[in-house]
Formats: C-alpha cells, structure tokens, sequence
C-alpha cells in the first residue's frame, strides 16, 4: 500500500496572524482617520475655535452698532439737522 508524504508547509500558519494583523490594521486606520476618529476630533475643535473668534468679532461688533444707535436717540440730536 502506498502512502503519501506531504512536506509541512509554513504557509497555513501565517494565514490567520496576517488575517488578524490587516484586521487590526484597518480598525486602526478608521480609528484615526474615520468620519468620528480622533483626527476629526482635534479638526472639530479648531473649527469650535475658529467659530468662537468669528463670534466674538460679530459681538464686537453689534456693541459698537448698537452704542453708536444709543448716540442718535431722540434727545442727543438737534432738531435742524
């Protein structure tokens, strides 16, 4: 009776670690770089930073809009003019 002899081979053990390894990898990647990754975290907080000195410069300018409103009420100007 014949029998077969088959050489080991090494690459049916590197399948599942290097599965594993491009499975950690591409979490890894979107963990980083996805729509609610890290990154975006730090991008989220420069454009909160970004609005708030927009809104403070609008601020500004609406207390001066609005002193220079209070400056012709009805007492402050002349009659003539």
């Amino acid at each position: 009776m014949w029998t077969r002899q088959h050489k080991q081979r090494n690459t049916g053990r590197l399948i599942i670690p290097s599965l594993c390894a491009l499975f950690l990898a591409y979490f890894g990647f979107h963990a980083y770089h996805g729509e609610f990754g890290i990154y975006s975290k730090y991008r989220l907080e420069a454009r909160a930073a970004e609005l708030q000195a927009q809104l403070d410069a609008v601020k500004a300018r609406r207390v001066d809009l609005e002193r220079r409103v209070q400056l012709m009420d009805e007492g402050t100007l002349e009659k003539d003019m």
